[in-house]
């Protein structure tokens, strides 16, 4: 039995009443803005529409006219689907109104390549980025940290007696230390030097830790350089590659790059759960590294003082 949504009003549950029950309180605040953007254009489309009268034709029709991607329609539906399963958890739309009209769509996404960058491109990446957020860029790439390391990465992580830097465990990935090259181990001396050496390290201008809008800013700045899918992980397959390319053991990037268990077994089987007891970087010289830091040096327009050696 289907219930008004109030005792005392007969009016329709249209889609305006339906976008109350998407938000969940454990949503961050992108998804909900998401979803708010979501059903604004639903609502746009069908206006007052009663949700019971909405039909699989009028969701495919909506689609066609919205000429967006694949992927975009089926995180809208996704979204409709999981407020329609909300609402009739509590009587207020039939139980099957979103299997009988919410069609299936199905997303094949490509593979994603993150390839390596050459000391010039990463220049120009540098120099087409604002200045606050070259830092971390460039710290990436001489640390090969993901993302998430980086962003979460602390003062009280550094190891400055032994020049490294402990990425502590994260979900099935072991802590691990890195060593810190000379570029690195320069930025943090003097961001140490400008701010106090506690918290955070790397920050945005607000003061506020590095968010999902860090990469964003990194994928616009490389495409104002002219260097297409270009996303933040290609920093750390760029440090990957450079050290490959300046004589690293395979086995020893993997210790540094922090693969997981199972991945290392594949490729480096004799390493097991053995601890590296030096993790210094040896690499050849000259090396991209080496290239790159008289580039920056040749180059000082439009870059960060933090990042010139």
């Amino acid at each position: 039995m289907i219930v008004s949504r109030h005792a005392s009003s007969p009016s329709p549950f249209t889609l305006k009443d339906l976008m109350v029950w998407y938000p969940n309180p454990q949503h961050r605040p992108s998804t909900h803005r998401r979803g708010a953007i979501v059903f604004r254009k639903l609502i746009r489309h069908f206006g007052p529409t009663p949700v019971q009268d909405l039909t699989r034709q009028g969701i495919l029709q909506y689609i066609t006219n919205s000429q967006g991607s694949t992927s975009t329609a089926a995180m809208e539906l996704r979204i409709l689907r999981i407020a329609l399963k909300n609402a009739a958890a509590r009587g207020l739309v039939p139980t099957t109104i979103a299997q009988s009209i919410l069609p299936r769509i199905g997303v094949i996404r490509p593979h994603r390549c993150y390839r390596p960058l050459s000391p010039q491109e990463v220049l120009q990446l540098l120099q087409s980025s604002p200045d606050w957020i070259q830092v971390p860029i460039l710290f990436a790439l001489h640390t090969g940290l993901r993302f998430h390391e980086l962003a979460n990465l602390r003062w009280e992580h550094i190891d400055w007696e032994r020049g490294q830097l402990i990425v502590p465990r994260h979900s099935s990935r072991r802590q691990r230390h890195v060593s810190l090259m000379e570029m690195a181990r320069m930025i943090l001396d003097r961001l140490r030097a400008l701010s106090p050496s506690s918290g955070i390290i790397f920050k945005t201008p607000r003061g506020q830790s590095l968010g999902q809008a860090t990469p964003a800013i990194v994928r616009l700045s490389a495409r104002k350089a002219g260097l297409l899918d270009i996303r933040f992980h290609c920093l750390r397959t760029t440090f990957a590659t450079w050290c490959t390319d300046a004589g690293l053991p395979c086995e020893h990037l993997a210790r540094i790059v922090g693969h997981n268990l199972s991945y290392r077994s594949s490729i480096v089987p004799f390493l097991g759960n053995q601890q590296p007891k030096d993790v210094s970087i040896p690499l050849q010289q000259p090396n991209d590294f080496v290239k790159l830091a008289k580039l920056v040096k040749q180059n000082l327009s439009g870059l960060n003082p933090v990042i010139v050696p």
